[in-house]
């Protein structure tokens, strides 16, 4: 079956809630969150904190095993916020 004509991801998403520690990269209030779901390039994220559209973030989380080789991980990743959802 082709992937949808719109589909822009390259990477297969992993479902997975997991806690999300938030930093802002130019410093200030930190936050938390949760995923929706991991891939190896990019996570949906929930976070009662507003984040901006292209703001710079430093992420702490522990990967999915499906992501990281077998075993769960924790992780610290920096990432730029593409999308914002209400």
């Amino acid at each position: 079956m082709n992937p949808p004509q719109n589909e822009r991801r390259s990477r297969k998403r992993v479902a997975a809630r997991v806690a999300v520690t938030i930093e802002p990269a130019e410093g200030g209030a930190g936050a938390t969150g949760y995923t929706r779901d991991i891939s190896s390039n990019g996570i949906f994220l929930y976070s009662d904190s507003r984040l901006e559209q292209g703001s710079e973030l430093e992420m702490v989380l522990m990967l999915p095993a499906e992501l990281a080789g077998g075993e769960r991980q924790w992780v610290c990743c920096q990432a730029t916020v593409v999308r914002v959802e209400n």
